[in-house]
């Protein structure tokens, strides 16, 4: 007998036949890895800058590390399986031709959409505060046995940099390279599907609009690591007259802490508004797009005119829609 001869639908996504199942579960765990020892590198980077920790508090925390690390990537990769199931359920059963369980590849399917959001949920509520958790117990926790010295303001300022700092960007990694990973098995599954998706299973989609994307960075990557510098720049200036015997009053230090506060709160309030800006444009150019497919779809090709609105990539879709009609 002959080699097996993929599917069409397996040779145009680039996948070929196996335990692609598997193989991309790991992949997974791989990407996920790769944004967890991203994280790392930031949070131990600023912390070595700011928190004045001495080599025996570093020497006594990376003595910590294997375990501290195990503590919340364990639990973190049990889910990352727990999500993916759904997923690998489908892959299995296309890498045993079984195309005819419809409702296996429709769930495989609409996991796979939802994942990147999934990913980057799990990253954000779970895996950054069980980090900053770990930190704590690294720090504070082992203070009676280790004695390392560390102070209450050096703990929770480690632990507030691997949240506010480390975590979202984890998370956005993670979205968007989960989402190019899946890009070749949604593929797949579509082309098996017919490109119809269930009308039941379009409820189970998770809507991640354009608005809640920016408003994510403007909030988690932007604002959140804003507000902690302005708390932390006010803390350590005092924190510096005070080991040098320099009295300060409220009086004399309101000029700096009110520039301070008005930095941090012109940046939040600017980073929020163009967000929210930038999303209603795309949206708008989006929408009378849509509006305009509709007329077609109707037959009403008279009547159907798409302005050129704007110099970004919807001018050529703009241009391309209207020489297509």
């Amino acid at each position: 007998m002959g080699p097996d001869i993929p599917p069409d639908s397996d040779r145009r996504s680039g996948i070929l036949p196996g335990d692609s199942g598997r193989k991309l579960y790991w992949r997974l765990v791989l990407l996920y890895t790769y944004g967890t020892l991203a994280a790392v590198v930031v949070t131990f980077s600023l912390v070595a800058l700011g928190l004045e920790l001495t080599w025996h508090q570093w020497t006594l925390f990376f003595i910590q590390v294997p375990f501290a690390v195990a503590i919340y990537t364990i639990p973190d990769i049990w889910l990352i399986g727990r999500q993916y199931r759904p997923l690998r359920e489908g892959l299995d059963a296309l890498d045993r031709s079984e195309t005819d369980d419809v409702e296996a590849l429709s769930n495989a399917l609409v996991r796979a959409l939802n994942l990147p959001f999934l990913s980057a949920m799990r990253v954000t509520f779970f895996h950054g505060p069980l980090a900053s958790l770990v930190v704590l117990l690294c720090t504070l926790g082992t203070e009676p046995i280790f004695k390392g010295g560390y102070t209450e303001w050096q703990a929770y300022s480690f632990a507030a940099t691997a949240l506010f700092f480390a975590s979202p960007t984890h998370a956005m990694f993670e979205y968007f390279a989960v989402n190019r990973e899946l890009l070749p098995h949604i593929h797949r599954l579509n082309s098996i599907l017919g490109n119809k998706l269930p009308t039941e299973q379009h409820e189970k989609l998770i809507a991640v609009p354009i608005r809640s994307k920016l408003l994510y960075l403007a909030i988690f990557v932007t604002s959140m690591p804003l507000v902690f510098f302005g708390i932390t720049m006010v803390f350590k200036i005092e924190r510096m007259f005070a080991q040098r015997g320099i009295e300060t009053s409220i009086s004399e230090m309101s000029s700096l802490y009110a520039w301070i506060i008005g930095i941090v709160v012109v940046c939040v309030a600017g980073a929020v508004v163009m967000s929210l800006l930038t999303a209603n444009e795309v949206s708008r150019s989006a929408q009378r797009l849509i509006l305009a497919m509709r007329q077609v779809e109707a037959g009403d090709l008279d009547n159907v005119r798409l302005d050129v609105i704007s110099a970004d990539e919807y001018a050529n879709i703009t241009q391309g829609f209207q020489h297509m009609v």
